[in-house]
């Protein structure tokens, strides 16, 4: 019925929200004439009215925020599209080459442990100059290196969802580090006086989360089985951002003490001890076929992560 249903759903929402088509067309990176020009083919294709103009702008019809709920549902799913795209996208090798190492991993490993390792590797005379870094949530990370996207991977999650994770690819494991989760607030939340709080307490308050399919979230939520979680506060892909969102007031996280060292060393924030939990997770590289088969330096990330 239209050319892209998308771009007509992007209109009918700036529309509904700013009741002016030059400022919606505006908003779009679009000439007014255009988008004026898309309303129009619009509501000849669908047979009605969807915005009434007027001198003072352009309201929508009855039929035109009839829509809006389906429009907004378009345009979530077009973002998700787009995220699992990049997911799924491997960087172009540096320079042209063929022989670049790539390195997936979960993001706590790739922003705050595989520098280090890179480092460590180099010193050693490991070839690391090429290397690409790409950091990924644990599923991600198990389906890369499965599908020989890339040479290596690193995890952080639980050893059930790890073996779950690599046992179906026949991907081999080894645990290289440990990686302690620390539930975090800030200075003036309830809990950080209280000091403590129960498995059944944290369970059935809202949280600010990392996405499903993260080692962190699957680790909290292995450690409060068979408790059902209430729903988050609010979900984020980055450990960092959660932080920031934690320390803003937005509500209580579980986070590696990687990420919040530094905050609870000057009291930006305060850790919290659950009971009877000590939240502590493995950190496992992933990679195809036999240890004697890596290359050198996956050979010597291996030996520095230990």
């Amino acid at each position: 019925m239209t050319e892209n249903p998308l771009d007509d759903a992007a209109l009918l929402v700036a529309l509904g929200r700013m009741n002016s088509i030059s400022q919606a067309a505006h908003a779009l990176g679009v000439s007014q004439q255009a988008a004026s020009a898309r309303l129009d083919r619009l509501e000849a294709g669908l047979g009605v009215r969807l915005a009434d103009r007027g001198a003072r702008g352009a309201q929508l019809s009855e039929s035109g925020r009839s829509l809006l709920p389906a429009a907004g549902v378009l345009r979530s799913a077009a973002a998700d599209w787009q995220r699992a795209l990049s997911a799924a996208a491997v960087p172009r090798d540096p320079a042209g080459s063929r022989n670049a190492l790539r390195i997936a991993a979960s993001r706590t490993v790739a922003d705050f442990l595989l520098p280090g390792w890179l480092a460590r590797a180099g010193r050693m005379g490991a070839p690391v100059s090429g290397v690409i870094a790409l950091p990924r949530n644990s599923r991600d990370v198990a389906r890369l290196t499965a599908d020989g996207a890339c040479g290596l991977g690193f995890v952080e999650s639980t050893r059930q969802v790890t073996h779950a994770l690599a046992a179906p690819h026949g991907l081999s494991t080894a645990t290289v580090a440990w990686d302690e989760l620390v539930l975090v607030v800030p200075p003036n939340h309830a809990w950080a006086k209280a000091g403590a709080v129960t498995a059944a307490e944290l369970a059935q308050t809202p949280l600010v989360l990392r996405e499903p399919g993260s080692g962190t979230r699957d680790a909290l939520e292995a450690a409060l089985a068979p408790r059902r979680a209430t729903a988050p506060v609010m979900t984020l892909e980055s450990s960092v951002g959660i932080r920031s969102a934690v320390i803003a007031g937005a509500g209580p996280a579980v986070l590696s003490v990687l990420v919040v060292e530094h905050d609870l060393a000057r009291g930006a924030l305060v850790a919290v001890r659950i009971g009877g939990h000590r939240l502590r997770r493995p950190i496992t590289a992933l990679w195809r076929g036999d240890r004697d088969e890596l290359g050198a330096l996956e050979r010597a990330l291996l030996s520095v992560a230990r």
